[in-house]
C-alpha cells in the first residue's frame, strides 16, 4: 500500500493574491522553503491535481520551486475538470494509484472533496475564510486547516498509518 498526498494547486498550495486589476499575477507567487521542506518530508507519492491548464500549472510549479518535490502532475488537459467523476478516475491512471492505496486530498473547494470522499480518500479542506461551524457537520471533510503549512505540520507530527 502506498500513501498518496494529492494537492490542488490554486488556493491550496498557494493563496491566490489579487492585484489591483483583480487578476492573477505570477509575480505574487513566492518560493516558500519551509513549506517545500515539509512537502519533501511526506512519505509516499506527492501529486498535484489541478483544474488549471498545463501552462499555468508548470509556471506555478517553477515559480514556487516545486519541480523536484512532486512525483506526478495532472491538469485539466489530462483529467478534465474536478469535481467530475471521470477526472478522479483519470488521476488513478495518470498517477498509478492503486485501489488499496491510502489517499489524502488537499483542496479549498468542498465540492471537490465530496467527489474525493466517494473514492474513499481522506479529505483535507484548506480555507482561511471558513470557521468551524461551516464545516464541522460535513461528513465529506475529514480535516480542516486555514492554510497548507498548518496541515503539513499536523500530518508530519501525527502517525497516519
Amino acid at each position: 500500500m502506498t500513501i498518496n498526498w494529492i494537492f490542488d494547486l490554486d488556493n491550496t498550495l498557494y493563496d491566490f493574491i489579487e492585484n489591483n486589476n483583480d487578476r492573477f499575477n505570477y509575480n505574487n507567487l513566492e518560493h516558500d522553503n519551509q513549506k517545500n521542506n515539509k512537502l519533501k518530508q511526506l512519505k509516499g507519492k506527492r501529486i498535484i491535481f489541478s483544474n488549471g491548464n498545463l501552462l499555468h500549472v508548470l509556471a506555478c510549479i517553477r515559480k514556487m520551486k516545486l519541480e523536484k518535490i512532486f512525483h506526478k502532475v495532472s491538469c485539466r488537459e489530462l483529467h478534465g475538470l474536478k469535481p467530475h467523476f471521470f477526472s478522479y478516475i483519470s488521476l488513478y491512471r495518470i498517477a498509478n494509484i492503486q485501489k488499496e492505496d491510502k489517499c489524502f486530498f488537499f483542496d479549498d473547494l468542498i465540492e471537490n472533496l465530496v467527489a474525493a470522499k466517494n473514492f474513499g480518500w481522506f479529505t483535507i479542506l484548506i480555507n482561511p475564510t471558513l470557521n468551524e461551524k461551516d464545516y464541522i457537520n460535513n461528513q465529506n471533510i475529514d480535516f480542516y486547516f486555514p492554510n497548507i503549512n498548518e496541515a503539513l505540520d499536523y500530518f508530519l507530527t501525527n502517525d497516519i498509518n
